[in-house]
């Protein structure tokens, strides 16, 4: 039964760590495309701005998500 308790808090804790490792790579390349683009134009720069706020925003969701679910488990453990 603890088998089954700790495979599933490591799938969660597995899962959280791939969201979280997908907005560090969405923000990297999106810096990426900024510094590609040679023409400056408003609609693209508008458009990655909007991009890089929503990936940060994401990053920030699933690191709240980890610290929720990381505390859940402490209680867990604890009763």
């Amino acid at each position: 039964m603890d088998y089954l308790k700790n495979f599933g808090r490591q799938h969660i804790a597995s899962r959280l760590c791939r969201i979280e490792q997908k907005c560090d790579r969405i923000i990297s390349e999106l810096r990426t495309i900024r510094q590609c683009l040679t023409s400056h134009s408003s609609r693209f720069d508008d458009a990655i701005d909007n991009m890089h706020r929503n990936a940060r925003r994401m990053r920030a969701a699933a690191s709240k998500d980890a610290m929720l679910i990381r505390k859940l488990f402490r209680q867990n453990l604890m009763e």
